[in-house]
């Protein structure tokens, strides 16, 4: 079973990004919730935006307080020729607009922690199958009471 924070931080990370204002993002997208990326270039029709919880930790910060950290993969891949430079710097702008806009934005309860973005795409995919993916992996931090 998924954990409640992290479903909950994803659906909120996929709600804030398609109610991005209009002009936010220089490529039309829309995100959806996953637990798996598509990497068949045949199955992706424009940018795929996908939302997958990646990861979590549990620490005790104080006595029956406990902090979760959260972590959310936002995956972008679109089918591009590798030979055409201003398809992959579109790409690569659209994965910084992403960054730009989730950076610093708490998702309801979970405040931001970090935001990971390395490498910026994976060359090899693009290169063999002529597909552009990028992973943006960001981290929010979700406290917890205890009530006993």
């Amino acid at each position: 079973m998924p954990d409640a924070n992290q479903v909950t931080v994803a659906k909120a990370v996929v709600t804030a990004l398609n109610g991005a204002p209009g002009g936010t993002f220089s490529q039309s997208c829309t995100a959806a919730r996953a637990y798996r990326k598509r990497v068949k270039r045949e199955e992706i029709d424009g940018v795929l935006m996908t939302v997958i919880g990646n990861g979590r930790t549990f620490v005790n910060a104080a006595r029956r307080i406990s902090e979760r950290d959260v972590i959310v993969a936002v995956v972008l891949q679109k089918a591009t020729d590798p030979a055409t430079v201003a398809d992959v710097d579109a790409m690569q702008l659209l994965v910084q607009e992403v960054a730009d806009f989730l950076e610093f934005e708490p998702q309801g309860d979970a405040g931001f922690l970090q935001l990971e973005n390395e490498p910026i795409f994976d060359p090899d995919l693009l290169e063999n199958n002529q597909l552009f993916e990028s992973s943006i992996l960001v981290t929010y931090r979700v406290q917890r009471e205890d009530d006993d």
